[in-house]
């Protein structure tokens, strides 16, 4: 995780932290931020499905470009 933090600082011109918040600490985090509980459990919900996702899908369809290029283009 610390190299995709470290690709997305680049384009933006700011250092990002990785801070690891532990499944039951999402919710609260979202809520500090200031999103509305709905929201906030719904985020929460989505982390925690990408984090339990078994993988990349059988259909994955990989572009040809990284992650760091999109964000050039893009930001």
């Amino acid at each position: 995780m610390k190299d995709v933090a470290d690709i997305i600082s680049k384009p933006v011109g700011l250092a990002i932290s990785l801070h690891r918040i532990p499944g039951d600490g999402i919710e609260q985090s979202f809520r500090d931020l200031g999103f509305y509980t709905s929201t906030a459990r719904a985020y929460k919900s989505m982390t925690l499905a990408t984090i339990d996702a078994p993988g990349h899908p059988r259909d994955f369809i990989g572009g040809d470009m990284s992650l760091g290029q999109y964000l050039e283009t893009v930001i």
